[in-house]
């Protein structure tokens, strides 16, 4: 055989494989020994790997933020190492009642990129779900019985921008610190009322005006029936049946801030923050 003929065979050959790679999806080469086309196997997609198949190439932010809310913040960094991550968070929440400072809690992450920009991690004691990428990472806690199914939704941010905001929610106490205090009083005294009907078949309360009220007495307290019930310093409260005796309608009130929350037997409870009062048929 001529080298003229031997180089045409060789070139044919390559030709032949790299079409047979281009239809297939695997990677080929050529056999310099035989000419022939001999196959290695599907080519690997770019950053995968073919052990664990998580994108062990990309490399996402190391230090992320909550998206700020009124009530708490958070801070999660992690080192990356392939496609596992570890490291820390810590969040604060909006200090309780009469705190000059959050409260605050840490715990550590431990998370596993995954391909086509999932991850799981674990932290808090429960497992997370969602997504990530250079500029958000979104988190949902895994299970019925974990938090509520509750989101997270994070961007990158420094320690210095996760104190800022930390050092923000002191501000934020009133009104979220307020409406939390309120309605812990409001339930309990509505629970009061019920089990009070349900022994005497009536609500309890002094006749004003044609209705049975309670209003509460200083230091700050109010008694349903035989119960006593100790209120926030700076609370009062006031209890409302209605004429037909069927229904009542309980308003709480910081009279520090003139705030107040409202509870309607009739209506489903507590109503909205944006009601301050009792209807008008109370």
């Amino acid at each position: 055989m001529s080298w003229r003929e031997r180089v045409r065979r060789l070139a044919a050959a390559l030709v032949f494989g790299a079409v047979i790679a281009l239809s297939t999806g695997c990677a080929n080469h050529v056999s310099l020994a035989t000419g022939n086309p001999v196959s290695t196997g599907p080519a690997p997609s770019p950053g995968s790997s073919a052990k664990t198949g998580a994108v062990v190439g990309a490399v996402v932010p190391t230090s992320w933020v909550s998206v700020p809310d009124a009530i708490n913040v958070s801070l999660i960094q992690w080192t990356q190492v392939a496609d596992r991550l570890t490291g820390a968070w810590q969040s604060a929440a909006v200090p309780a009642r009469g705190d000059a400072s959050p409260t605050i809690n840490r715990g550590t992450v431990v998370g596993l990129l995954l391909p086509q920009g999932k991850l799981e991690v674990t932290m808090m004691g429960t497992r997370w779900s969602g997504r990530v990428d250079n500029s958000d990472l979104v988190l949902a806690a895994d299970g019925a019985d974990s938090m509520s199914m509750a989101t997270f939704a994070f961007q990158p941010g420094s320690t210095a921008s996760y104190n800022r905001a930390v050092m923000s929610l002191s501000d934020r106490q009133e009104p979220a610190a307020q409406d939390r205090v309120l309605t812990d009083e409001l339930n309990q005294v509505a629970v009061l009322m019920q089990a009070y009907y349900v022994e005497h078949r009536v609500y309890p309360g002094t006749f004003r005006l044609g209705r049975l009220v309670i209003t509460s007495a200083w230091p700050a307290a109010i008694t349903i029936g035989a119960t006593k019930i100790a209120l926030s310093s700076n609370d009062a409260m006031v209890v409302m049946v209605n004429k037909a005796g069927t229904a009542y309608c309980i308003t709480a009130v910081d009279t520090s801030t003139s705030r107040s929350r409202v509870y309607v037997s009739s209506l489903g409870g507590l109503q909205p923050a944006a009601e301050q009062s009792c209807p008008r048929t109370y």
